[in-house]
C-alpha cells in the first residue's frame, strides 16, 4: 500500500476526510487563536486598571463632576471637558458616575476582580477554573454591597456624604 493512501484504496476519501477535518478547524478557529486571546485579554486587563483609577478619583471628584455628568448630552459633556475633575477626565468620570451612582455603588469595586480575572482567563487559559472561583465571591458581593448602601441610605445611617455612593440598585 503506498504512503498516505486509505486502506480501502481510494484516494479520495481519505482527502474528502481531511478537507472536513481542516473545515472544522477553521471553524471558530478567530474566538481560539492565540493572538485575538490575547489582545482582548490585554484589553480587559487595560479597562479594569482604568476603572479602578476612575472609581478611586470619584471618591474625591463625585460632587464636582456630578454637575457636568448628570442629565447632559455627550456633546454637552464635551463641551465643559476642562471643568471636568476625575483624573481620567471625561470618560472616567462619565463611567464611575454610571457604575458607582447609577448602578452598583461601593459594590462596584467588585466588578474589578471579575474583569481582570477574565482578562488573565483569556490571556493564561490554565486559570480558567480561577475566573469561577473569583466570579461567584465578586458578583455576591457586588449585589450585597448595594443592596446593604442602600439599606443604609434608606434607614438614614450613611448621611448626606455617603449617599453619592448607594448606587441604584440598592436603593430603588
Amino acid at each position: 500500500m503506498a504512503k498516505g493512501q486509505n486502506p480501502s484504496g481510494n484516494f479520495r476519501k481519505g482527502t474528502v476526510a481531511k478537507a472536513k477535518e481542516k473545515q472544522k478547524e477553521r471553524k471558530g478557529s478567530f474566538w481560539r487563536d492565540p493572538r485575538f486571546r490575547l489582545s482582548i485579554g490585554l484589553s480587559l486587563l487595560a479597562f479594569t486598571l482604568f476603572l479602578l483609577f476612575a472609581f478611586i478619583s470619584y471618591f474625591f471628584t463625585a460632587s464636582a463632576d456630578q454637575s457636568i455628568v448628570r442629565g447632559a448630552s455627550w456633546s454637552e459633556m464635551r463641551s465643559q471637558i476642562a471643568e471636568v475633575s476625575n483624573a481620567l477626565s471625561l470618560a472616567g468620570a462619565y463611567l464611575s458616575y454610571y457604575f458607582i451612582f447609577r448602578w452598583f455603588g461601593l459594590g462596584a469595586f467588585f466588578l474589578l476582580p471579575i474583569l481582570f480575572a477574565l482578562g488573565i482567563g483569556l490571556i493564561a487559559p490554565r486559570f480558567v477554573r480561577s475566573v469561577a472561583k473569583v466570579f461567584w465571591p465578586s458578583f455576591f458581593g457586588l449585589i450585597w454591597v448595594s443592596l446593604a448602601m442602600g439599606y443604609l441610605e434608606v434607614v438614614g445611617l450613611s448621611g448626606h456624604y455617603l449617599g453619592l455612593f448607594t448606587g441604584g440598585v440598592g436603593y430603588n
